[in-house]
């Protein structure tokens, strides 16, 4: 087995690094591109529609439904004029019920398989979030705390630092402040 230089190593750490980004960015593309896609086929109500919908079909219910929609075909003189939704008032329209409930089917089916893969999505786009934050986080501290001890006496570090100074120093002082006194 070839030796690796630590510099060609940290070259190819540096590619992956870069391909890994490419390879996140793109993702949240498809994500993007996926939501533009089904945008003008959805329909957005409002949570309080969502709470009193009529459109929650209990398990089975929708081939009950579809049991209803054969019996009023059968009898379609019974049922003309229901309000089917459809384009012709004077006849049951059960074919647009019909096609109504698959698609009620299809984005139940879609919204479970969606929110599958979202949940898995999100929790491993976060873990990997706080997975790299930690692996940067603890060394970068350290050099700041090295570099702040410094600056103490290096006006140009100091500047250097301002940023930082202020934001990790408004921690400390904020802390000072917030400290409870000592119960005695």
């Amino acid at each position: 087995m070839a030796k690796v230089s630590k510099k060609a190593n940290k070259v190819d750490g540096s590619a992956r690094r870069a391909a890994m980004l490419a390879d996140l960015t793109r993702a949240v593309a498809l994500v993007e591109e996926a939501a533009a896609l089904i945008a003008p086929h959805v329909t957005v109500l409002s949570p309080d529609a969502r709470k009193v919908s009529l459109g929650k079909l209990r398990v089975g219910e929708s081939e009950v439904l579809r049991g209803v929609l054969d019996a009023a075909e059968k009898y379609p003189a019974l049922v003309a004029g229901h309000g089917d939704g459809g384009v012709d008032p004077q006849r049951f329209e059960a074919e647009i019920l019909r096609d109504w409930l698959t698609l009620h089917e299809r984005f139940a089916e879609a919204a479970a398989q969606v929110d599958a893969v979202s949940v898995q999505m999100v929790s491993r786009l976060s873990d990997s979030a706080l997975f790299y934050g930690a692996k940067s986080r603890k060394p970068t501290l350290r050099v700041y705390n090295d570099l702040s001890v410094l600056a103490k006496s290096n006006p140009e570090l100091r500047r250097a630092l301002q940023e930082p100074l202020a934001y990790f120093g408004g921690f400390g002082r904020k802390a000072k402040r917030e400290k409870k006194p000592a119960k005695g």
